[in-house]
């Protein structure tokens, strides 16, 4: 993971982008980027279809998102490895993304960078559409 900021906040932020960019190791441009359009629930989902097809698919991935917390117990679920944690945004309305490693932040690409003491909302794991090409790239370059 190379540490990635964000270069806009408000509606059009791109945190999210910054994630990505952080995790798969690429300059922020390489990412798609939100536009203040993509604020809506109906908006954001065409904007990760984009980022599915344009920068995941191309890399053998995609992703899945589930709820934060555990239905049970209230607890913080922890996903394995590299994830993205969506909270409560704060100090402007919606939401904001931060770089988890086996459920702990360890980025947030809002400058300043300090560990947000949100309230968690989603997150997002990445699931390999071939795990043997992941197994054979990194086994032989």
């Amino acid at each position: 993971m190379i540490p990635v900021r964000q270069t806009k906040n408000g509606d059009d932020a791109n945190c999210y982008a910054a994630c990505l960019a952080s995790i798969f190791e690429v300059s922020l441009e390489e990412v798609p980027q939100p536009t203040s359009d993509d604020c809506t629930f109906e908006a954001w989902q065409r904007y990760n279809a984009r980022i599915e097809s344009q920068f995941l698919a191309p890399r053998g991935f995609r992703t899945a998102e589930f709820g934060a917390l555990t239905g049970d117990t209230g607890e913080l679920a922890k996903p394995r490895g590299y994830s993205i944690l969506t909270v409560e945004s704060f100090g402007f309305a919606g939401a904001h993304a931060v770089v988890c490693f086996d459920g702990e932040v360890v980025w947030n690409p809002l400058p300043g960078g300090e560990t947000p003491g949100a309230a968690p909302i989603c997150w997002t794991i990445f699931v390999a559409l071939d795990p043997a090409r992941l197994e054979r790239n990194i086994n032989h370059g």
